[in-house]
């Protein structure tokens, strides 16, 4: 009787236990300053983390959260074997991944990405305003450095990776050191958003000295790069959605939007910037 008792006390006990568990999220981080940052001195302070933490700490207090830094190949596997209680962003929605997650109200807009050069290359292409990236990949007088598995290139990569002057780095390189190449002049160009150019000028204030950035031709056709919270499509990962899009309002979505303002280029770039977040949300 005591046994059976004691049994039925444990049992209480644990379903307690349970019923207060908070469930827990995998927050994806790859380490891409200054959008997320997982690593070093500046760990957790890149305006993505910024912004996943301004949610959490406002609207996510029921659940655990854990940080899994990976790489984008990794965050793939992991996303295809493990799509159960999974979130990451702020980050564009991709169309092989709008099936497996649920999305939140969008938060900002960030301008296209551009051509970036040093000044040495941009004087050799007779300082342009704007190229098409197209028929500069073409060119073998110019090399091109990537990353690979990169979804944002407004043309299909597919179809030159294998070609001489492309140089094709790990995904778990940074854009720095695409451009610490090209300092040394082992690559001549990348294409990348200018928020990353930005965090060169925050490690190194004489970057405008040794930068240049070109508009790209075919990013005209692209759509808008939106970005949104997303996480796992299950019940999971609907309810967390639900809850951050209650606090996702016009004040709180401009609060967030100031730390990826402060990334912006320059003063070009950040007009561009306020130009689309206005004509997008109005506000």
């Amino acid at each position: 009787m005591k046994s059976r008792l004691f049994l039925m006390l444990l049992l209480m006990l644990w379903f307690s236990i349970s019923a207060f568990a908070k469930e827990e999220i995998i927050w994806l981080q790859n380490n891409r300053p200054p959008w997320l940052i997982s690593s070093g001195e500046y760990k957790n302070k890149g305006y993505g983390d910024v912004i996943r933490t301004f949610l959490t700490k406002n609207y996510l207090q029921d659940y655990k959260h854990l940080l899994l830094p990976i790489n984008p190949s990794r965050a793939m596997q992991k996303i295809k074997d493990e799509n159960t209680n999974l979130c990451y962003g702020p980050a564009f929605k991709i169309k092989t991944l709008e099936s497996l997650f649920y999305f939140s109200k969008p938060i900002y807009v960030l301008p296209q990405g551009r051509i970036i050069v040093t000044n040495e290359t941009f004087n050799r292409l007779n300082r342009p305003d704007e190229l098409s990236m197209e028929k500069l990949i073409q060119n073998p007088e110019f090399r091109l450095g990537t990353i690979k598995n990169s979804f944002y290139y407004p043309i299909d990569m597919t179809k030159y990776n294998e070609q001489n002057n492309v140089t094709t780095l790990s995904t778990s390189s940074p854009i720095v050191h695409l451009l610490a190449m090209m300092k040394k002049g082992r690559i001549d160009w990348v294409f990348d958003y200018n928020v990353f150019v930005k965090w060169e000028a925050f490690l190194n204030p004489n970057y405008e000295n040794i930068f240049k950035t070109i508009k790209v031709t075919e990013t005209q056709k692209l759509p808008l790069s939106v970005t949104y919270i997303a996480c796992s499509k299950n019940s999971l990962g609907k309810g967390i959605i639900e809850k951050m899009n209650k606090g996702l309002t016009r004040s709180n979505i401009l609060e967030m939007r100031k730390e990826v303002r402060k990334w912006q280029l320059d003063a070009n770039t950040l007009q561009a910037f306020d130009k689309l977040n206005l004509e997008y949300f109005g506000f």
